[in-house]
């Protein structure tokens, strides 16, 4: 593992030249049934009214003043798919007919071939159409041009898809990052195929210019696009398309590999998984569901697995039970599980500290050979009071993350609390109260070390809450040991 990396990163978010907690969250609005708020979605009419739609249990709600108003009820409880062309919101989940939203009303939405229509469960607009998924179908149906609804064909893929199955979801990408003539349309097949069309219509100038394997995908909505390519949650990995179609998913491994099969085998079958991506933030977001028991269905928590675009560096999130993502006039938002929608932003979690971790990667700190660490320090600013748990692991033995509580008999807790505006004397030992009669001065005092071994790591944790915090890098001071023969 790279020293740079972390066994750990939880709640910390890697950026170019610091780590930083992530952001809290305050609630934007409630009644939003329920339950699960498991769609989320910016809508702007003809007349650039921007509205904020939004989806729980058996109801549809348009929440832009902040206040859940109904829109529809006694429609489809499952995700909807949307998109915004045409003037028309289009809902689609498979459970029915499809519906449109005009800015004003929700109605059913009509289409030429009837009864198919209500086994559409994905949509996605490509060169002035839009094309629609059915359930259980190895085919794809597409409109007239600049139509939503109305009159739409039927693209058959029975003979093209070479390991069968039927289409579960369909995306695009573009080699230039915009919508131009370069475009790709990709067909995800059940069985892990992605099938990679070019033209501008199916009904003539449309050709196959290639069939892949990538492993298969974990649900329609855990894929997004991000700078023109498209990031796909597979059951191998979380791949970008189309860098690893050569490679047939099979390439070099993201430093979140480990991560997405796990979390893949564990919970693939729960509701929820959803990919986003964050201009204003500048993250990609994996949402995870979870659940320490129970069924699928009776899931109450989720994680999120981030990458910072930029640097392409990964954390995790905790704390956010997330079922969907939105960006509304430019601000990150999130339906929770509890019918409220809340807004990404601040410096605690409803009023709650948010619960930051890490691990550092085992270094030897470029000797290999055991040493004795006498003393570290991690340079953090700080324009608040700031409690820091520290602790050194040796030679991967065990400090438990998870439950926080057990600790290698090679490594002791030690609390360092950053108090702002006060002055205190120093006590000789540890834990004792660090004056920092500077807002936002880097710390840069040493911690006494314990313990010796080859390999090293730092565990770090801090419930942190209205303060911003900047960690800059650590720092070691070791006794060199010989090897042990």
């Amino acid at each position: 593992m790279p020293p740079r990396d972390a066994e750990v990163l939880d709640n910390w978010v890697p950026d170019i030249n610091a780590l930083k907690p992530r952001k809290g969250y305050t609630q934007f609005t409630s009644g939003v049934g329920t339950g699960d708020v498991h769609t989320l979605t910016p809508f702007v009419t003809s007349l650039g009214t921007e509205k904020f739609i939004a989806a729980g249990g058996t109801s549809i709600y348009d929440i832009t003043s902040g206040t859940a108003t109904e829109l529809i009820n006694d429609v489809s409880p499952l995700p909807w798919d949307t998109i915004n062309f045409n003037n028309r919101l289009i809902f689609c989940n498979g459970g029915g007919v499809p519906k449109e939203y005009d800015g004003t009303s929700i109605t059913d939405a009509s289409f030429s071939l009837g009864a198919i229509s209500a086994k559409f469960f994905a949509a996605h607009v490509f060169k002035n159409r839009v094309y629609y998924a059915a359930t259980d179908e190895l085919a794809f149906w597409y409109t007239e041009l600049f139509a939503s609804t109305g009159t739409i064909t039927k693209f058959p893929l029975a003979g093209i898809a070479e390991r069968g199955g039927s289409v579960v979801s369909i995306n695009s990408w573009t080699v230039d990052g915009g919508s131009g003539p370069d475009d790709f349309l990709a067909i995800f097949t059940s069985e892990g195929e992605v099938l990679v069309y070019q033209g501008t219509d199916p009904g003539a100038a449309f050709f196959i210019i290639g069939r892949f394997y990538v492993g298969k995908i974990v649900s329609n909505h855990a894929i997004t696009q991000v700078f023109g390519r498209l990031l796909v949650v597979t059951d191998r990995d979380y791949i970008y398309l189309p860098d690893q179609l050569i490679t047939q998913g099979g390439g070099k491994n993201t430093k979140l590999s480990g991560a997405a099969t796990e979390a893949v085998a564990l919970n693939g079958n729960r509701s929820g998984w959803v990919a986003f991506y964050s201009p204003k933030e500048g993250l990609a977001i994996i949402n995870v569901p979870t659940s320490t028991q129970g069924p699928p269905a009776a899931q109450t928590e989720s994680e999120q697995h981030v990458i910072n675009v930029k640097t392409g560096a990964a954390t995790r999130f905790t704390g956010i039970n997330a079922r969907s993502w939105a960006e509304y006039k430019g601000d990150l938002y999130f339906g929770s599980t509890d019918g409220t929608v809340n807004k990404y932003t601040g410096t605690n979690d409803g009023g709650s500290a948010i619960s930051c971790i890490s691990l550092s990667a085992p270094s030897i700190l470029g000797k290999n050979s055991e040493k004795l660490v006498t003393a570290y320090r991690s340079r953090i600013m700080s324009n608040g009071t700031l409690t820091l748990t520290t602790a050194l692991k040796y030679d991967f033995e065990g400090i438990n993350i998870k439950g926080r509580g057990a600790l290698s008999n090679k490594g002791t807790k030690q609390t360092l609390v950053i108090e702002a505006d006060q002055s205190t004397v120093l006590p000789v030992d540890w834990p004792w109260t660090w004056p920092d009669s500077t807002i936002n001065d880097s710390r840069t005092e040493w911690f006494r070390g314990h313990g010796r071994g080859t390999y090293v790591q730092l565990f770090v944790e801090s419930n942190i809450k209205d303060t911003e915090v900047l960690w800059f890098n650590n720092d070691f001071v070791y006794e060199p040991g010989g090897i042990l023969l």
